[in-house]
C-alpha cells in the first residue's frame, strides 16, 4: 500500500492556501473522526460561500479584510498567521495530508472571463476608494485644495456616495439618502457622512495591498 503523501509543517515561505489547508486539518474531529464539512464552517462564521474551497485550491489567493476575523475564527487560528505566518501555527493531532492540487489545469474560457472580471472588479473599487478618499478628504480638510484640477472635485458628499451606491455599504447609502432629502443640512452631519468615506476607503485600499501581499508570497 502507497504511503499518503503528507503535508510539512507551514513556515514563513507557506501560502496562505498551505495554511488555510494546515488549519483546516487541525480542527477536532468528530466522533466518527470526520472533519467539520467546509460549508458548515462557512454558515456558523458568515463566510463567503465556498470560500474555503476555493482558498484550499488556490484559486483564490486572499479575503477581504472583514473576512479575515471570520476565517480565523472558523480555522481556530489567528489573521497574522493565517495572512503572514506569524505566531504560533494550530497544532495537528494526526498527519495532516498534501494539500490537494489540481495537475494538469488548464483554464476554460469561462474560468479566464471569471478572472477577467475580477480584475476589473477589483480594479473599479480601487478608483473609487480613492475618489472617495479624495473628496472626503477635500470635505474635510486633509487635502490641499489650492489646485485647480481638485476644486472641481467638491460637490454634495451624498452625490458622491449614491453614485457609486452599488458597491458602498447600506450604512452608508442610507445615510446619504437622508441627507439628499433634508431641506437643512448641518455641518455636523456632513462630516460624518466624510468620515464614514474615508473609513470605507481605507479598508478597500487595505484589501488591495491584502491581496498583492498574497500574490506575491505565492509567486515566490
Amino acid at each position: 500500500m502507497t504511503e499518503p503523501s503528507l503535508a510539512p509543517p507551514p513556515d514563513h515561505s507557506s501560502t496562505f492556501a498551505d495554511r488555510c489547508w494546515w488549519a483546516y486539518n487541525c480542527l477536532p474531529p468528530d466522533p466518527n473522526g470526520r472533519l467539520p464539512s467546509r460549508r458548515s464552517l462557512e454558515i456558523k462564521h458568515e463566510l463567503p460561500l465556498a470560500v474555503l474551497s476555493k482558498l484550499i485550491r488556490g484559486s483564490i489567493t486572499s479575503v477581504d479584510p472583514e473576512t479575515l476575523p471570520k476565517l480565523a475564527a472558523a480555522l481556530r487560528t489567528s489573521p497574522d498567521w493565517l495572512l503572514r505566518g506569524e505566531g504560533p501555527a494550530p497544532t495537528p493531532t494526526r498527519p495532516v495530508p498534501k494539500r490537494p492540487e489540481i495537475q494538469g489545469y488548464s483554464p476554460s474560457p469561462h474560468s479566464v472571463t471569471e478572472t477577467l472580471r475580477d480584475e476589473r472588479r477589483r480594479s473599479g473599487r480601487l478608483v473609487i476608494a480613492l475618489d472617495l478618499a479624495v473628496r472626503a478628504g477635500l470635505y474635510l480638510g486633509g487635502i490641499d485644495d489650492s489646485d485647480e484640477d481638485l476644486r472641481v472635485l467638491r460637490g454634495p458628499l451624498w452625490a458622491t456616495v449614491l453614485r457609486y451606491a452599488s458597491f458602498l455599504p447600506r450604512k452608508l447609502v442610507v445615510s446619504a439618502l437622508e441627507l439628499r432629502d433634508r431641506s437643512h443640512v448641518t455641518h455636523e452631519d456632513e462630516v460624518e457622512l466624510a468620515r464614514g468615506m474615508v473609513d470605507w476607503a481605507n479598508n478597500e485600499l487595505v484589501a488591495v495591498k491584502m491581496d498583492e501581499h498574497n500574490r506575491a508570497k505565492d509567486d515566490v
